[in-house]
Protein backbone atom coordinates (compact mmCIF):
# COMPACT_ATOMS: atom_id res chain seq x y z
CA UNK A 1 0.00 0.00 0.00
CA UNK A 2 1.39 3.40 -0.96
CA UNK A 3 1.93 6.10 1.66
CA UNK A 4 -0.62 8.53 0.08
CA UNK A 5 -3.28 5.78 0.02
CA UNK A 6 -2.60 4.86 3.65
CA UNK A 7 -2.85 8.51 4.61
CA UNK A 8 -6.16 8.89 2.77
CA UNK A 9 -7.56 5.81 4.54
CA UNK A 10 -6.38 7.10 7.94
CA UNK A 11 -7.86 10.57 7.42
CA UNK A 12 -11.10 9.09 6.08
CA UNK A 13 -11.38 6.79 9.09
CA UNK A 14 -10.92 9.71 11.49
CA UNK A 15 -13.48 11.87 9.65
CA UNK A 16 -16.03 9.04 9.54
CA UNK A 17 -15.51 8.36 13.25
CA UNK A 18 -16.01 12.02 14.11
CA UNK A 19 -19.14 12.20 11.95
CA UNK A 20 -20.49 8.96 13.44
CA UNK A 21 -19.99 10.25 16.96
CA UNK A 22 -21.66 13.52 16.02
CA UNK A 23 -24.65 11.83 14.40
CA UNK A 24 -25.06 9.16 17.08
CA UNK A 25 -24.59 11.34 20.16
CA UNK A 26 -27.51 12.39 22.34
CA UNK A 27 -29.02 15.59 20.99
CA UNK A 28 -31.15 18.26 22.68
CA UNK A 29 -32.20 19.78 19.34
CA UNK A 30 -35.81 18.65 19.94
CA UNK A 31 -36.07 20.65 23.17
CA UNK A 32 -37.84 24.00 22.57
CA UNK A 33 -35.86 27.18 23.08
CA UNK A 34 -35.21 30.69 21.78
CA UNK A 35 -33.74 31.36 18.37
CA UNK A 36 -30.00 31.91 18.35
CA UNK A 37 -28.87 35.49 17.81
CA UNK A 38 -25.79 34.40 15.84
CA UNK A 39 -23.38 31.51 15.36
CA UNK A 40 -20.66 33.41 17.22
CA UNK A 41 -22.49 34.26 20.44
CA UNK A 42 -25.71 32.23 20.31
CA UNK A 43 -28.03 33.43 23.09
CA UNK A 44 -25.21 34.66 25.33
CA UNK A 45 -26.09 38.30 24.74
CA UNK A 46 -29.52 37.73 26.26
CA UNK A 47 -28.00 36.06 29.30
CA UNK A 48 -25.01 38.35 29.82
CA UNK A 49 -26.06 41.77 28.54
CA UNK A 50 -29.66 42.04 29.72
CA UNK A 51 -30.65 42.96 33.26
CA UNK A 52 -30.58 40.00 35.66
CA UNK A 53 -33.87 38.07 35.68
CA UNK A 54 -35.35 39.63 32.53
CA UNK A 55 -34.68 36.68 30.28
CA UNK A 56 -35.27 34.10 33.03
CA UNK A 57 -38.85 35.20 33.66
CA UNK A 58 -39.65 35.05 29.94
CA UNK A 59 -37.98 31.70 29.27
CA UNK A 60 -39.42 30.11 32.40
CA UNK A 61 -42.96 30.89 31.27
CA UNK A 62 -42.46 30.24 27.56
CA UNK A 63 -40.44 27.00 27.70
CA UNK A 64 -41.73 25.48 30.95
CA UNK A 65 -38.48 25.85 32.90
CA UNK A 66 -36.07 24.10 30.55
CA UNK A 67 -34.86 25.41 27.20
CA UNK A 68 -32.33 24.55 24.55
CA UNK A 69 -30.10 27.57 23.99
CA UNK A 70 -26.98 28.28 21.98
CA UNK A 71 -23.70 29.50 23.42
CA UNK A 72 -20.59 30.66 21.54
CA UNK A 73 -19.59 29.05 18.24
CA UNK A 74 -22.93 27.32 17.71
CA UNK A 75 -22.68 24.96 20.69
CA UNK A 76 -25.81 23.64 22.39
CA UNK A 77 -26.63 24.19 26.05
CA UNK A 78 -29.62 23.74 28.33
CA UNK A 79 -31.04 26.58 30.43
CA UNK A 80 -32.61 24.97 33.51
CA UNK A 81 -34.92 26.26 36.26
CA UNK A 82 -36.99 23.08 36.65
CA UNK A 83 -37.03 22.14 40.38
CA UNK A 84 -36.76 18.38 39.89
CA UNK A 85 -33.88 18.74 37.43
CA UNK A 86 -32.08 21.19 39.72
CA UNK A 87 -32.55 18.87 42.70
CA UNK A 88 -31.10 15.98 40.70
CA UNK A 89 -28.09 17.97 39.47
CA UNK A 90 -27.20 19.61 42.80
CA UNK A 91 -28.34 17.13 45.43
CA UNK A 92 -28.61 13.60 44.10
CA UNK A 93 -25.65 13.49 41.76
CA UNK A 94 -22.89 14.94 43.91
CA UNK A 95 -19.85 15.53 41.74
CA UNK A 96 -21.36 13.92 38.62
CA UNK A 97 -22.06 17.43 37.33
CA UNK A 98 -18.83 19.41 37.30
CA UNK A 99 -18.26 23.09 36.58
CA UNK A 100 -17.92 24.04 32.94
CA UNK A 101 -14.46 24.74 31.56
CA UNK A 102 -14.81 28.53 31.45
CA UNK A 103 -16.09 28.63 35.06
CA UNK A 104 -13.09 26.60 36.18
CA UNK A 105 -10.85 29.16 34.47
CA UNK A 106 -12.61 32.04 36.24
CA UNK A 107 -12.31 30.22 39.57
CA UNK A 108 -8.57 29.81 38.99
CA UNK A 109 -8.18 33.49 38.13
CA UNK A 110 -10.06 34.60 41.25
CA UNK A 111 -8.93 31.93 43.70
CA UNK A 112 -5.94 29.98 42.34
CA UNK A 113 -6.04 26.50 43.92
CA UNK A 114 -8.86 27.40 46.30
CA UNK A 115 -12.07 25.53 47.03
CA UNK A 116 -14.20 27.05 44.27
CA UNK A 117 -12.20 25.67 41.35
CA UNK A 118 -11.02 22.39 42.90
CA UNK A 119 -11.59 19.01 41.25
CA UNK A 120 -13.88 16.56 43.13
CA UNK A 121 -11.21 14.76 45.17
CA UNK A 122 -9.42 17.99 46.12
CA UNK A 123 -12.74 19.66 46.87
CA UNK A 124 -13.78 16.87 49.24
CA UNK A 125 -10.47 17.10 51.11
CA UNK A 126 -10.45 20.90 51.30
CA UNK A 127 -14.12 21.11 52.26
CA UNK A 128 -13.65 18.58 55.08
CA UNK A 129 -10.74 20.59 56.46
CA UNK A 130 -12.46 23.97 56.06
CA UNK A 131 -15.97 23.15 57.31
CA UNK A 132 -15.12 23.49 61.05
CA UNK A 133 -13.89 27.06 60.46
CA UNK A 134 -17.32 28.00 59.09
CA UNK A 135 -19.44 26.18 61.67
CA UNK A 136 -22.05 28.04 63.72
CA UNK A 137 -19.97 28.30 66.95
CA UNK A 138 -17.03 29.94 65.15
CA UNK A 139 -19.22 32.31 63.13
CA UNK A 140 -21.33 33.36 66.11
CA UNK A 141 -18.13 34.17 67.98
CA UNK A 142 -17.27 36.57 65.13
CA UNK A 143 -20.58 38.44 65.46
CA UNK A 144 -19.10 41.28 67.59
CA UNK A 145 -16.64 41.97 64.76
CA UNK A 146 -19.54 42.27 62.31
CA UNK A 147 -21.25 44.72 64.64
CA UNK A 148 -18.01 46.67 65.11
CA UNK A 149 -17.63 47.33 61.37
CA UNK A 150 -21.32 48.14 61.00
CA UNK A 151 -20.77 50.78 63.71
CA UNK A 152 -17.73 52.19 61.88
CA UNK A 153 -19.77 52.51 58.68
CA UNK A 154 -22.62 54.06 60.65
CA UNK A 155 -20.26 56.68 62.11
CA UNK A 156 -19.00 57.52 58.63
CA UNK A 157 -22.55 57.97 57.30
CA UNK A 158 -23.51 60.08 60.32
CA UNK A 159 -20.73 62.53 59.47
CA UNK A 160 -21.86 62.66 55.82
CA UNK A 161 -25.49 63.28 56.77
CA UNK A 162 -24.61 65.93 59.35
CA UNK A 163 -22.43 67.79 56.85
CA UNK A 164 -25.16 67.69 54.19
CA UNK A 165 -27.10 70.94 53.60
CA UNK A 166 -30.44 69.11 53.83
CA UNK A 167 -31.86 66.45 56.15
CA UNK A 168 -30.84 63.70 53.73
CA UNK A 169 -27.59 62.94 51.98
CA UNK A 170 -27.27 61.03 48.69
CA UNK A 171 -24.83 58.18 49.33
CA UNK A 172 -23.63 55.50 46.94
CA UNK A 173 -24.36 52.74 49.44
CA UNK A 174 -22.96 50.02 47.14
CA UNK A 175 -19.49 51.58 47.13
CA UNK A 176 -19.46 52.13 50.91
CA UNK A 177 -20.72 48.62 51.60
CA UNK A 178 -18.02 47.18 49.35
CA UNK A 179 -15.35 48.87 51.48
CA UNK A 180 -17.05 47.76 54.69
CA UNK A 181 -17.35 44.10 53.66
CA UNK A 182 -13.70 43.91 52.59
CA UNK A 183 -12.64 45.36 55.95
CA UNK A 184 -14.96 42.98 57.79
CA UNK A 185 -13.95 39.77 56.05
CA UNK A 186 -10.25 40.56 56.48
CA UNK A 187 -10.60 41.25 60.20
CA UNK A 188 -13.03 38.42 60.98
CA UNK A 189 -11.41 35.71 58.85
CA UNK A 190 -7.73 36.58 59.00
CA UNK A 191 -7.31 38.96 61.94
CA UNK A 192 -5.94 41.36 59.32
CA UNK A 193 -6.70 45.07 59.70
CA UNK A 194 -7.17 46.93 56.42
CA UNK A 195 -8.74 50.17 57.67
CA UNK A 196 -10.28 51.15 54.34
CA UNK A 197 -13.44 52.45 56.02
CA UNK A 198 -11.20 54.83 57.92
CA UNK A 199 -9.47 55.86 54.70
CA UNK A 200 -6.34 53.74 55.13
CA UNK A 201 -4.48 53.04 51.88
CA UNK A 202 -4.42 49.23 51.82
CA UNK A 203 -3.52 47.81 48.40
CA UNK A 204 -4.72 44.20 48.91
CA UNK A 205 -8.11 45.42 50.10
CA UNK A 206 -8.37 48.04 47.35
CA UNK A 207 -7.76 45.35 44.74
CA UNK A 208 -11.20 43.91 45.62
CA UNK A 209 -13.10 47.16 45.17
CA UNK A 210 -15.41 46.82 42.17
CA UNK A 211 -13.43 43.76 41.07
CA UNK A 212 -16.13 41.93 39.11
CA UNK A 213 -17.74 45.13 37.84
CA UNK A 214 -14.46 45.92 36.12
CA UNK A 215 -13.70 42.39 34.98
CA UNK A 216 -16.98 40.93 33.73
CA UNK A 217 -19.74 43.52 33.24
CA UNK A 218 -21.32 44.20 29.83
CA UNK A 219 -18.91 41.94 27.88
CA UNK A 220 -18.42 42.58 24.17
CA UNK A 221 -19.30 39.90 21.61
CA UNK A 222 -15.58 39.15 21.19
CA UNK A 223 -15.23 38.71 24.95
CA UNK A 224 -18.22 36.33 25.01
CA UNK A 225 -16.49 34.16 22.40
CA UNK A 226 -13.13 34.33 24.22
CA UNK A 227 -14.74 33.26 27.51
CA UNK A 228 -15.81 30.02 25.84
CA UNK A 229 -12.43 29.12 24.34
CA UNK A 230 -11.63 26.85 27.28
CA UNK A 231 -13.93 24.30 25.67
CA UNK A 232 -11.47 24.00 22.77
CA UNK A 233 -8.04 25.11 24.03
CA UNK A 234 -8.18 23.41 27.48
CA UNK A 235 -8.43 25.19 30.82
CA UNK A 236 -4.66 25.52 31.52
CA UNK A 237 -4.06 27.22 28.16
CA UNK A 238 -6.91 29.71 28.56
CA UNK A 239 -5.93 30.39 32.19
CA UNK A 240 -2.39 31.14 31.02
CA UNK A 241 -3.71 33.44 28.27
CA UNK A 242 -5.79 35.38 30.80
CA UNK A 243 -2.71 35.86 32.95
CA UNK A 244 -0.54 37.25 30.13
CA UNK A 245 -2.90 39.08 27.77
CA UNK A 246 -3.07 42.90 27.88
CA UNK A 247 -6.22 44.75 28.97
CA UNK A 248 -7.42 46.41 32.17
CA UNK A 249 -9.61 43.47 33.24
CA UNK A 250 -6.74 40.97 33.11
CA UNK A 251 -4.35 43.48 34.68
CA UNK A 252 -6.78 43.98 37.56
CA UNK A 253 -6.85 40.25 38.27
CA UNK A 254 -3.05 40.07 38.13
CA UNK A 255 -2.70 42.97 40.60
CA UNK A 256 -5.22 41.34 42.89
CA UNK A 257 -3.27 38.07 42.94
CA UNK A 258 0.06 39.79 43.52
CA UNK A 259 -1.20 41.93 46.40
CA UNK A 260 -3.13 39.19 48.20
CA UNK A 261 -0.39 36.57 47.88
CA UNK A 262 2.13 39.01 49.36
CA UNK A 263 0.07 39.74 52.46
CA UNK A 264 -1.08 36.10 52.81
CA UNK A 265 2.53 34.95 53.00
CA UNK A 266 3.07 37.36 55.89
CA UNK A 267 -0.15 36.43 57.70
CA UNK A 268 0.30 32.67 57.53
CA UNK A 269 3.59 32.88 59.49
CA UNK A 270 1.77 34.26 62.55
CA UNK A 271 -1.27 32.00 62.54
CA UNK A 272 -0.41 28.56 63.85
CA UNK A 273 -1.84 28.19 67.34
CA UNK A 274 -4.61 30.81 67.02
CA UNK A 275 -8.34 30.23 66.44
CA UNK A 276 -9.56 32.51 63.65
CA UNK A 277 -10.49 31.11 60.22
CA UNK A 278 -7.05 31.60 58.68
CA UNK A 279 -5.38 30.02 61.72
CA UNK A 280 -7.38 26.84 61.30
CA UNK A 281 -6.29 26.68 57.65
CA UNK A 282 -2.66 27.36 58.59
CA UNK A 283 -2.72 24.49 61.06
CA UNK A 284 -3.96 22.20 58.28
CA UNK A 285 -0.86 23.12 56.27
CA UNK A 286 1.35 21.57 58.98
CA UNK A 287 -0.49 18.24 59.23
CA UNK A 288 1.73 15.18 58.58
CA UNK A 289 -1.19 13.27 57.00
CA UNK A 290 -1.95 14.00 53.30
CA UNK A 291 -5.69 13.49 53.87
CA UNK A 292 -5.78 16.22 56.53
CA UNK A 293 -3.31 18.62 54.95
CA UNK A 294 -3.60 21.65 52.70
CA UNK A 295 -0.49 22.88 50.99
CA UNK A 296 0.76 26.37 51.75
CA UNK A 297 -0.34 27.49 48.28
CA UNK A 298 -3.82 26.05 48.88
CA UNK A 299 -4.10 27.98 52.15
CA UNK A 300 -3.10 31.21 50.43
CA UNK A 301 -5.58 30.42 47.65
CA UNK A 302 -8.38 30.07 50.20
CA UNK A 303 -7.63 33.59 51.40
CA UNK A 304 -8.16 34.96 47.89
CA UNK A 305 -11.37 32.98 47.47
CA UNK A 306 -12.80 34.05 50.83
CA UNK A 307 -11.91 37.71 50.37
CA UNK A 308 -13.66 37.74 47.00
CA UNK A 309 -16.75 35.76 47.97
CA UNK A 310 -17.00 37.45 51.36
CA UNK A 311 -17.02 40.94 49.87
CA UNK A 312 -18.52 40.78 46.37
CA UNK A 313 -21.66 38.76 47.06
CA UNK A 314 -22.36 40.26 50.49
CA UNK A 315 -22.04 43.77 49.07
CA UNK A 316 -24.56 42.90 46.35
CA UNK A 317 -27.11 41.44 48.79
CA UNK A 318 -26.85 44.22 51.38
CA UNK A 319 -27.11 46.89 48.67
CA UNK A 320 -30.32 45.29 47.42
CA UNK A 321 -31.61 45.03 50.99
CA UNK A 322 -31.26 48.80 51.48
CA UNK A 323 -32.83 49.36 48.05
CA UNK A 324 -35.92 47.36 49.06
CA UNK A 325 -36.17 49.25 52.35
CA UNK A 326 -36.12 52.52 50.41
CA UNK A 327 -38.77 51.20 48.01
CA UNK A 328 -41.01 49.96 50.82
CA UNK A 329 -41.12 52.40 53.77
CA UNK A 330 -43.69 50.15 55.47
CA UNK A 331 -41.17 47.28 55.62
CA UNK A 332 -38.51 49.68 56.84
CA UNK A 333 -40.76 50.92 59.65
CA UNK A 334 -41.68 47.39 60.67
CA UNK A 335 -38.04 46.25 60.76
CA UNK A 336 -37.02 49.32 62.75
CA UNK A 337 -39.82 48.68 65.25
CA UNK A 338 -38.52 45.14 65.80
CA UNK A 339 -35.00 46.55 66.23
CA UNK A 340 -36.25 48.98 68.90
CA UNK A 341 -37.73 46.08 70.87
CA UNK A 342 -34.40 44.25 70.81
CA UNK A 343 -32.51 47.42 71.80
CA UNK A 344 -34.79 47.73 74.84
CA UNK A 345 -34.10 44.09 75.68
CA UNK A 346 -30.33 44.69 75.47
CA UNK A 347 -30.62 47.64 77.86
CA UNK A 348 -32.80 45.61 80.22
CA UNK A 349 -30.14 42.95 80.55
CA UNK A 350 -27.53 45.56 81.37
CA UNK A 351 -26.06 46.21 77.95
CA UNK A 352 -23.24 44.21 76.44
CA UNK A 353 -24.25 44.93 72.87
CA UNK A 354 -25.99 43.00 70.12
CA UNK A 355 -25.17 39.27 69.96
CA UNK A 356 -25.98 36.56 67.44
CA UNK A 357 -28.79 35.17 69.62
CA UNK A 358 -30.56 38.54 69.39
CA UNK A 359 -30.53 38.39 65.59
CA UNK A 360 -31.71 34.76 65.64
CA UNK A 361 -34.73 35.84 67.71
CA UNK A 362 -35.87 38.53 65.25
CA UNK A 363 -38.49 36.93 62.96
CA UNK A 364 -39.04 39.96 60.73
CA UNK A 365 -35.32 40.53 60.20
CA UNK A 366 -34.98 36.88 59.20
CA UNK A 367 -38.01 37.02 56.88
CA UNK A 368 -36.85 40.26 55.25
CA UNK A 369 -33.36 38.92 54.60
CA UNK A 370 -34.72 35.67 53.16
CA UNK A 371 -36.84 37.66 50.71
CA UNK A 372 -33.86 39.82 49.70
CA UNK A 373 -31.81 36.69 49.04
CA UNK A 374 -34.67 35.19 47.03
CA UNK A 375 -35.42 38.23 44.82
CA UNK A 376 -31.84 39.47 44.40
CA UNK A 377 -29.57 36.42 43.93
CA UNK A 378 -25.95 37.54 44.29
CA UNK A 379 -24.83 34.79 41.89
CA UNK A 380 -27.59 34.49 39.27
CA UNK A 381 -26.29 31.46 37.36
CA UNK A 382 -24.42 28.24 37.99
CA UNK A 383 -22.71 26.44 35.12
CA UNK A 384 -22.40 22.66 35.10
CA UNK A 385 -21.71 19.78 32.70
CA UNK A 386 -22.21 16.02 33.27
CA UNK A 387 -19.12 13.82 33.34
CA UNK A 388 -21.14 11.02 31.70
CA UNK A 389 -24.35 10.69 29.70
CA UNK A 390 -27.26 11.49 32.01
CA UNK A 391 -31.06 11.81 32.16
CA UNK A 392 -32.63 14.86 33.81
CA UNK A 393 -36.02 14.24 35.51
CA UNK A 394 -38.60 17.01 35.17
CA UNK A 395 -41.20 18.24 37.68
CA UNK A 396 -43.73 18.76 34.91
CA UNK A 397 -43.76 17.27 31.39
CA UNK A 398 -42.81 19.38 28.37
CA UNK A 399 -43.76 19.12 24.72
CA UNK A 400 -40.81 18.86 22.33
CA UNK A 401 -40.53 20.55 18.94
CA UNK A 402 -41.63 17.32 17.27
CA UNK A 403 -44.74 17.09 19.47
CA UNK A 404 -43.62 14.44 21.95
CA UNK A 405 -44.61 14.83 25.61
CA UNK A 406 -41.63 13.93 27.84
CA UNK A 407 -40.99 13.97 31.59
CA UNK A 408 -37.23 13.48 31.39
CA UNK A 409 -34.46 14.79 29.14
CA UNK A 410 -31.49 12.62 28.06
CA UNK A 411 -28.29 14.67 27.89
CA UNK A 412 -24.85 13.81 26.61
CA UNK A 413 -21.58 13.96 28.49
CA UNK A 414 -20.11 17.52 28.75
CA UNK A 415 -23.29 19.29 27.57
CA UNK A 416 -23.35 22.76 29.12
CA UNK A 417 -26.08 23.39 31.68
CA UNK A 418 -26.98 26.92 32.77
CA UNK A 419 -28.76 26.65 36.12
CA UNK A 420 -30.98 29.71 36.54
CA UNK A 421 -31.18 30.96 40.12
CA UNK A 422 -33.66 33.78 39.27
CA UNK A 423 -35.76 31.27 37.32
CA UNK A 424 -36.12 28.99 40.34
CA UNK A 425 -36.38 31.77 42.94
CA UNK A 426 -39.26 33.36 40.99
CA UNK A 427 -41.07 30.13 40.10
CA UNK A 428 -44.80 30.56 40.81
CA UNK A 429 -45.22 26.81 41.30
CA UNK A 430 -42.73 27.01 44.17
CA UNK A 431 -43.43 30.45 45.66
CA UNK A 432 -47.04 31.19 44.70
CA UNK A 433 -48.72 33.66 42.35
CA UNK A 434 -46.90 36.60 43.95
CA UNK A 435 -43.48 35.05 43.24
CA UNK A 436 -42.40 38.12 41.22
CA UNK A 437 -43.24 40.51 44.05
CA UNK A 438 -41.03 41.48 46.97
CA UNK A 439 -42.98 40.34 50.02
CA UNK A 440 -41.21 39.29 53.25
CA UNK A 441 -44.57 38.14 54.64
CA UNK A 442 -44.25 34.90 52.65
CA UNK A 443 -41.65 33.71 55.16
CA UNK A 444 -43.86 34.48 58.16
CA UNK A 445 -46.77 32.31 57.08
CA UNK A 446 -46.94 28.52 56.78
CA UNK A 447 -46.68 27.33 53.20
CA UNK A 448 -47.47 24.08 51.46
CA UNK A 449 -44.49 22.26 50.05
CA UNK A 450 -44.55 22.23 46.26
CA UNK A 451 -41.96 19.85 44.92
CA UNK A 452 -38.47 19.16 46.31
CA UNK A 453 -36.56 21.63 48.47
CA UNK A 454 -33.73 22.72 46.23
CA UNK A 455 -32.01 25.65 47.93
CA UNK A 456 -29.63 25.61 50.88
CA UNK A 457 -31.31 28.36 52.94
CA UNK A 458 -35.06 29.07 53.06
CA UNK A 459 -35.31 26.94 49.90
CA UNK A 460 -33.77 29.76 47.85
CA UNK A 461 -31.14 28.69 45.34
CA UNK A 462 -29.01 31.80 45.87
CA UNK A 463 -26.50 30.05 48.15
CA UNK A 464 -26.45 26.99 45.90
CA UNK A 465 -26.99 23.49 47.29
CA UNK A 466 -25.45 20.05 47.55
CA UNK A 467 -21.76 19.17 47.53
CA UNK A 468 -20.66 22.56 46.18
CA UNK A 469 -22.98 24.74 48.24
CA UNK A 470 -21.60 28.00 49.64
CA UNK A 471 -19.28 27.13 52.54
CA UNK A 472 -19.44 30.65 54.00
CA UNK A 473 -23.23 31.07 54.02
CA UNK A 474 -23.50 31.38 57.81
CA UNK A 475 -20.70 33.96 57.81
CA UNK A 476 -22.53 36.02 55.17
CA UNK A 477 -25.94 35.82 56.83
CA UNK A 478 -24.76 36.83 60.30
CA UNK A 479 -22.68 39.64 58.82
CA UNK A 480 -25.69 40.99 56.92
CA UNK A 481 -27.95 40.71 59.97
CA UNK A 482 -25.48 42.74 62.05
CA UNK A 483 -25.18 45.46 59.39
CA UNK A 484 -28.93 45.69 58.80
CA UNK A 485 -29.60 45.97 62.53
CA UNK A 486 -27.14 48.82 63.04
CA UNK A 487 -27.88 50.73 59.83
CA UNK A 488 -31.68 50.53 60.02
CA UNK A 489 -31.52 51.55 63.68
CA UNK A 490 -29.58 54.72 62.82
CA UNK A 491 -30.80 55.73 59.36
CA UNK A 492 -33.84 56.22 57.18
CA UNK A 493 -33.43 55.22 53.53
CA UNK A 494 -35.24 56.77 50.56
CA UNK A 495 -35.09 56.54 46.77
CA UNK A 496 -33.27 59.15 44.70
CA UNK A 497 -34.02 60.29 41.14
CA UNK A 498 -31.07 58.26 39.87
CA UNK A 499 -32.84 55.01 40.80
CA UNK A 500 -34.84 55.36 37.57
CA UNK A 501 -31.58 54.44 35.80
CA UNK A 502 -30.77 51.49 38.05
CA UNK A 503 -29.90 48.18 36.41
CA UNK A 504 -29.05 44.87 38.05
CA UNK A 505 -26.13 43.89 35.83
CA UNK A 506 -24.69 40.40 35.54
CA UNK A 507 -20.94 40.64 36.08
CA UNK A 508 -20.29 37.14 37.37
CA UNK A 509 -22.29 38.32 40.35
CA UNK A 510 -25.25 40.70 40.49
CA UNK A 511 -23.98 44.29 40.53
CA UNK A 512 -26.22 47.39 40.85
CA UNK A 513 -25.20 49.95 38.22
CA UNK A 514 -26.63 53.07 36.60
CA UNK A 515 -27.56 53.09 32.92
CA UNK A 516 -25.08 55.24 31.04
CA UNK A 517 -22.44 54.95 33.77
CA UNK A 518 -21.53 51.27 33.66
CA UNK A 519 -17.84 52.17 33.47
CA UNK A 520 -18.09 53.61 37.01
CA UNK A 521 -18.85 50.20 38.47
CA UNK A 522 -21.26 49.49 41.32
CA UNK A 523 -23.60 52.39 42.04
CA UNK A 524 -26.71 52.55 44.21
CA UNK A 525 -27.40 56.14 45.29
CA UNK A 526 -29.95 56.33 48.10
CA UNK A 527 -31.14 59.20 50.23
CA UNK A 528 -29.83 58.62 53.76
CA UNK A 529 -31.10 60.58 56.76
CA UNK A 530 -30.96 60.05 60.51
CA UNK A 531 -33.74 57.85 61.85
CA UNK A 532 -35.83 59.04 64.76
CA UNK A 533 -34.32 57.58 67.89
CA UNK A 534 -36.42 56.02 70.61
CA UNK A 535 -36.77 57.80 73.90
CA UNK A 536 -35.12 56.22 76.92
Amino acid sequence: MTVPLALIILVSTIVLRVLYKRWSRISVADIPGPESVSFWIGNLQQMRQQEVGTMDAKWGEEYRKIARVKVALGMDALWVSNPQALHYILHKSGYTFEKTAERKVLSKLLGDDGLDGANPETHKRQRKLMDPAFGAPVIKALFPTFVQYAEILSFKWCKLVESSPGPACAINVASHLNVATVDTVCEASFDYYTGCLEDADNEPAKSYMNLMAGVASRPSDARLVFDNLAEFLTEPVVTWLCRVLPGEAFAKLRRNKQEVHKVAEEIIETKVGKRDVMSMFAQASTSPEPSTRMSRYEVISQMRSIMFAGSETTTSTMSCALLELARHPEYQDRLRAEIRVVENSIRARGGGGLIAADADAMPYLQAFLKEVVRVHPAVPYMYRRPVRDEVLPLSTPITTRSGKVISEVPIRKTLRLILSVPGYNMDKDVWGEDAHEFNPERFLRPTEKNGPNVGLWANTLTLSAGARSCIGWKFALYEMQAFLFVLVSRFQFALTEDISRLRREYAGSLVPMLEGEVEKGAQLPLGVSLAEQQQD
